[in-house]
C-alpha cells in the first residue's frame, strides 16, 4: 500500500516534522479554536465526546447538540433494544449516543430490530448507508482499540460482514509506524471502501521520527477488511483543516465537505478529489469555506447525476447537478426540516428511498427528519427514544 501526501497541491505538503528518536508528541493540529492535535486524541469514547463538546476537537454535529448528547448519556442508562432476525425493516438508523444500528419501519414510528455495534468494536456510529444488495454500512468514530475509526458492514439481517479499521499504511520493515485518528463518514463502491479522517497523526520512526498530522481519507480494497489501508493525507490548512462527510460519484471521485480557511474567512466548504486511488489524485475546490453553515451529510443520488449537500445549521439539503457547474448554483434546495418549540432540530446525514420520492435524515434532537421530495414537505418522525440519531437510510435505498 502507498502513502499519498500532497498530490495535486504543488509544493504544499501535509504538516510534517522530524523528531528525535523516541518520537515525542505530534505538532498541534488546531481544527477549531485551539485543538490539541491528533497525537493527543483521547483513548476512550466518552473523553472524545467531551473534547468535541468543549470545542477542543471537531465533532460531527454542532457543539450545543454534543453537549446535549453528553448530558443524555450521563443521565440515562444505555437502553436495550430487542433483536429480531425476521423483522421487516424499512429504514436503518445510526444511534450514535448508545452504539446501535436500529432497524425501523419505513415511517420511523417503531424500532423492529437492533444491532449492538459496540459489541463489534464500533463506538459512536455516525452515518448509515444501504447499498444495492441491501447491505448496511456505518462509519464509527472509534474502533475497539480507541485509536482510529472503523467502517463496518452488515447484512440486511444485521449480521456483521466486515470491519475496516483505520490503521497505519504500509510501513517499512526497518521502521515503526503508529497511527491515531477518527472520522465521521464512509463511502464504498464495487472496488474500494473509503473512510474519512477528521484528524489523524502518523508517526514513522527509524533513527528519527517523522510525524504527519492533518486530515484526509483511508481506503481499502472492497471485500478485504484485513488489508493495509492506503492513506490520502491532505495538506493541513490548504484550505482543509478537518474533513467531515463524503460520498463517491460514479467515476469513483470523492465529494466531501470540510472545515477550513481561505485568508481570514473560515467555515465549512465543499471539495472534490479526482482519481483518489492513484498517485495523481487532485484536490478540486468547489464551494469556499463559509458557504455551508455547518457541514452535514454528502450523498450522490439520481443514478450519479445529483449531489446532495446537507447544511445542519440551515436545516437544508442543496441539490447540485453532476458534473457540477462552475457557478455552483444548486438545482433545488430541500427543507428546511422541522424544529421543536425549543429551536432544536438538525438534519445530520441520510438518503433516499428506492423511488427517490422520500428522503430521511437522522436528527440528534430526538427524531428522524422525513421529507416528500417533490412537494418538499417535511415532518419530524418519532414516538420512540431516538436520542442521538445521526444517520438514516431507507432499505431498499436508491443505490
Amino acid at each position: 500500500m502507498r502513502l499519498y501526501v500532497a498530490a495535486g497541491f504543488g509544493a504544499a505538503a501535509a504538516l510534517s516534522v522530524v523528531l528525535l528518536a523516541g518520537c515525542g508528541s505530534a505538532p498541534q493540529v488546531p481544527g477549531v479554536a485551539s485543538a490539541p492535535g491528533a497525537a493527543a486524541l483521547p483513548r476512550d469514547p466518552i473523553s472524545l465526546l467531551r473534547a468535541q463538546a468543549s470545542g477542543e476537537l471537531a465533532g460531527p454535529i454542532p457543539r450545543e447538540r454534543l453537549r446535549e448528547q453528553l448530558e443524555a448519556i450521563a443521565s440515562k442508562p444505555r437502553p436495550r433494544f430487542a433483536s429480531h432476525s425476521s423483522a421487516k425493516i424499512g429504514m436503518w438508523l445510526a444511534n450514535t449516543s448508545y452504539g446501535y444500528l436500529l432497524g425501523a419501519t419505513a415511517n420511523a414510528k417503531a424500532v423492529v430490530t437492533s444491532v449492538n455495534v459496540e459489541s463489534n468494536g464500533c463506538y459512536y456510529p455516525i452515518t448509515v448507508k444501504v447499498d444495492h444488495a441491501g447491505n448496511v454500512w456505518t462509519a464509527c468514530e472509534y474502533d475497539a482499540a480507541f485509536t482510529g475509526g472503523s467502517v463496518q458492514e452488515y447484512t440486511s439481517a444485521g449480521v456483521q460482514a466486515g470491519a475496516y479499521d483505520e490503521s497505519a499504511p504500509q510501513c517499512s520493515p526497518s521502521a515503526t509506524c503508529t497511527f491515531s485518528g477518527y472520522g465521521f463518514d464512509e463511502a464504498n463502491d464495487a472496488t474500494n471502501v473509503f473512510d474519512t479522517l477528521a484528524t489523524f497523526s502518523l508517526s514513522v520512526c527509524t533513527k528519527k521520527c517523522t510525524v504527519t498530522s492533518g486530515s484526509g481519507f483511508e481506503y481499502w480494497p472492497a471485500g478485504s477488511p484485513s488489508a493495509t489501508p492506503t492513506l490520502i493525507a491532505l495538506p493541513y490548512a490548504n484550505p482543509v483543516k478537518e474533513v467531515y462527510y463524503m460520498d463517491l460519484d460514479q467515476a469513483g471521485n470523492i465529494w466531501f465537505d470540510y472545515y477550513g480557511c481561505i485568508s481570514a474567512t473560515c467555515g465549512y466548504g465543499l471539495a472534490e478529489i479526482t482519481n483518489p486511488t492513484t498517485a495523481s489524485w487532485s484536490f478540486v475546490p468547489i464551494l469556499p469555506p463559509g458557504t455551508i453553515g455547518f457541514a452535514g451529510g454528502i450523498y450522490v443520488s439520481g443514478g450519479g447525476a445529483t449531489l446532495n449537500v446537507t447544511d445542519q445549521l440551515a436545516r437544508t439539503i442543496a441539490q447540485y447537478a453532476l458534473p457540477l457547474s462552475p457557478s455552483g448554483t444548486p438545482l433545488d434546495t430541500l427543507g428546511p426540516t422541522k424544529q421543536n418549540l425549543f429551536g432544536c432540530g438538525d438534519p445530520v446525514s441520510g438518503g433516499f428511498n428506492k423511488a427517490e420520492r422520500m428522503q430521511a435524515d437522522g436528527d440528534p434532537c430526538g427524531w428522524v427528519d422525513i421529507g416528500k421530495v417533490t412537494a418538499n414537505k417535511w415532518r419530524a418522525a418519532g414516538g420512540i427514544n431516538y436520542s442521538g440519531i445521526e444517520g438514516a437510510a431507507y432499505t431498499p435505498s436508491d443505490r
